[in-house]
């Protein structure tokens, strides 16, 4: 596979271009199946979980990324992903995602759905909750500091596993969601560039 050949042999090179700092590394380690979820603050951020990730990660993508034969190729081969219909109920999908999980595999998803560099957390798709809950497997939640990328160290927090197998009583599946949201925003207490970015906010206000 490309992905594991260039993880291999590539994935020093960007070692050394992000210099990547991580809290908590040791939480990507986790054994089984697992669904590792995330903010998404750009097109690398898939990239960037590959290589700091212990384990691989399969992701899903936006059908259009597939539709010409290099970006097909790239994105299976390259990142072990497959397409997903957005805006639809991509049952399809939604059932490879669970195989992989119950087979042992990583999934890695951005429940945003877009890419958001504001340093909040946007809400969540439920799609991870209901992986969560119908898989039974660990939510490990992860933060990516938004202006990592124009820094000259990306920061990430990753977080201890979640489990979403029995939701708190009464809780929809958005009210997951949302906790799980929230876990992922609770990293940014780990990265303290975010309390000085927010510093720096109110002295321009």
């Amino acid at each position: 596979m490309i992905y594991v050949f260039a993880k291999l042999v590539f994935g020093w090179i960007f070692w050394l271009i992000w210099r990547p700092r991580i809290w908590n590394r040791k939480a990507m380690k986790i054994k089984g199946g697992a669904i590792f979820v995330c903010n998404h603050v750009s097109a690398w951020d898939p990239v960037l979980l590959a290589i700091i990730s212990p384990r691989y990660i399969h992701y899903m993508a936006k059908m259009s990324l597939f539709k010409h034969p290099i970006g097909d190729f790239f994105f299976r081969q390259g990142l072990f992903a497959f397409p997903v219909n957005r805006g639809a109920g991509d049952v399809g999908s939604i059932k490879n995602a669970l195989n992989l999980i119950m087979d042992g595999k990583v999934m890695g998803m951005f429940p945003e759905g877009t890419r958001n560099r504001t340093g909040a957390v946007l809400p969540f798709q439920k799609g991870a909750a209901l992986l969560a809950e119908r898989s039974g497997k660990p939510v490990v939640p992860i933060y990516i500091y938004p202006r990592s990328y124009k820094r000259e160290r990306v920061l990430v927090a990753v977080g201890d596993p979640i489990m979403f197998d029995k939701r708190e009583k009464g809780e929809s599946l958005e009210e997951a969601a949302e906790r799980m949201r929230l876990a992922v925003f609770s990293l940014t207490k780990h990265i303290p560039e975010v309390k000085l970015d927010e510093e720096a906010d109110r002295s321009k206000a």
